[in-house]
């Protein structure tokens, strides 16, 4: 006979082997907003470390604010591109050719990179060193940093934003959340609408109240999660 506790670590033990699967420890990864890389102990400091040489880049990441704010005449186009965390796959021809208005950068590191400001301004500086090596001038209007615990994960991802100034305004975020309730599996509706709500939620604030494109973002190492999607 199995009594209800009994079922009920059961399945909670199969759903850390989902997620272990997965590369994901629920036992040790910081999760919700958590996951992202600590602004003020490690991300602000790094670009500290490297602001001289982001300086001599036709590079600008902008004043910080929940959204990027653009100017626009109420067309634009939007290229999503995904590079290696040291910029493999940055190509100078292409920057020109799409010229951005805007780029929103979301970059994934392993955990020890993001030990130290100097590791990470380390693991980044290669990465802005390509975007700001062309002839256009890359404007950086929203950035995420986040942390996994495997290595092979890492990933900078870059939507590379294309308009033109008009009497229209542009408002564009991004956003990331890790598992929110590991008794449910990675793909429930419930933790994939609190991820797109994290987002919609800045620009709501800033007064979006129409016209909403959702570009989504997934994370699917296993076929399972792939075919939800």
């Amino acid at each position: 006979m199995i009594t209800v506790r009994e079922d009920r670590i059961g399945r909670f033990r199969e759903r850390l082997d989902k997620y272990l699967d997965l590369g994901i420890n629920l036992l040790s990864l910081a999760i919700g907003c958590s996951v992202k890389v600590d602004l003020y102990d490690t991300l602000y400091p790094a670009l500290s470390l490297i602001s001289n040489e982001m300086s001599k880049l036709n590079l600008e990441i902008q004043h910080r604010e929940d959204v990027a704010v653009l100017r626009s005449d109420g067309n634009y186009s939007l290229n999503r591109r995904i590079y290696g965390v040291d910029g493999s796959g940055v190509s100078r021809d292409e920057l020109e050719r799409i010229n951005p208005s805007v780029a929103l950068l979301l970059l994934q590191v392993h955990q020890s990179r993001a030990a130290s400001p100097r590791e990470f301004a380390n693991s980044i500086i290669s990465l802005y060193r390509r975007l700001g090596s062309s002839s256009v001038r890359v404007r950086i209007g929203k950035g995420h940093s986040i942390v996994s615990t495997r290595e092979k994960a890492e990933f900078a991802l870059v939507d590379f934003i294309s308009t033109k100034v008009g009497n229209e305004y542009l408002l564009a975020n991004n956003d990331t959340i890790q598992i929110i309730d590991p008794t449910e599996d990675p793909g429930s509706y419930r933790q994939v609408a609190t991820a797109v709500s994290n987002a919609l939620n800045d620009l709501f604030i800033k007064g979006v109240y129409k016209d909403v494109t959702i570009y989504p973002v997934y994370d699917a190492p296993i076929d399972g999660l792939r075919r939800n999607c």
